[in-house]
């Protein structure tokens, strides 16, 4: 079971401040975290580098059946990443749903379901997963310190 799914699931539903400024705050919070999430999306389907959505020293893991694990940790390996493999003949267009975040002050993790969609140089593949996310606020802004997608299946089709 994800890590991130195990800490937002043992509380059932989302906890919300009775004090209105604060829970205005929260909403604010979780409205920018759904949007960097759609941002991301967005940029890779577009062939768009996401690399501004991630904090300084950022990690994404990669996780799929029948492949071996990618890790890339740090901005200049990110910005390497990203620009390999986003773009070109290979177009990826990942579609989220089933958001769940929890908020801790400046730092936030989350949990979305991912369907993927591919077209690579032996054809169109599709995949279904999730994406366990851990934010920071940097600069005002929020951010992905980690982004770890887990594919549970990936075909041609």
């Amino acid at each position: 079971m994800p890590r991130v799914f195990e800490e937002i699931t043992a509380n059932t539903r989302a906890t919300w401040s009775d004090d209105p400024r604060v829970c205005l705050k929260q909403l604010q919070d979780h409205e920018e975290l759904r949007d960097l999430v759609a941002r991301y999306s967005v940029m890779i389907s577009t062939a768009v580098s996401p690399i501004n959505l991630f904090a300084r020293g950022g990690l994404f893991r990669l996780r799929a059946p029948d492949t071996a694990d990618v890790e890339v940790i740090g901005i200049d390996q990110l910005r390497a990443f990203y620009d390999r493999t986003v773009g070109g003949a290979n177009r990826s267009h990942p579609i989220i749903s089933s958001q769940i975040f929890s908020l801790g002050g400046d730092k936030a993790s989350g949990i979305s379901c991912l369907t993927l969609k591919a077209k690579r140089g032996d054809g169109n593949w599709e995949g279904a997963g999730y994406y366990e996310d851990q934010f920071e606020r940097e600069g005002g802004r929020w951010l992905f310190s980690a982004r770890e997608c887990t594919l549970l299946s990936w075909d041609k089709v």
